[in-house]
């Protein structure tokens, strides 16, 4: 297998916390999710994601609104690609 990498490099040095949700989760759950989000933002912690679910592109809304590092992987943990994909 091949692996190519986009984007810093370095971000694979950090402390990070992955981030996976499913498809269907409660009301409760959603607004604590929110609520880690915009911690983690705040924090600057570095978050790894494949951001595919609607709960997922919500927490990556929340971050994107930091300057904390952010590293995705779409379609990686679906397994519909055989390359690791990095972005800053």
């Amino acid at each position: 297998m091949t692996v190519e990498y986009l984007g810093n490099q370095e971000l694979l040095q950090l402390r990070k916390t992955a981030f996976l949700a499913s498809s269907t989760i409660s009301s409760e759950t959603v607004l604590r999710v929110y609520d880690w989000a915009t911690e983690m933002r705040n924090r600057g912690e570095c978050v790894v994601s494949g951001f595919s679910s609607k709960l997922e592109q919500d927490v990556l809304h929340f971050l994107l609104k930091g300057s904390q590092p952010i590293i995705g992987a779409p379609g990686f943990f679906r397994g519909r690609s055989t390359k690791t994909r990095m972005t800053a």
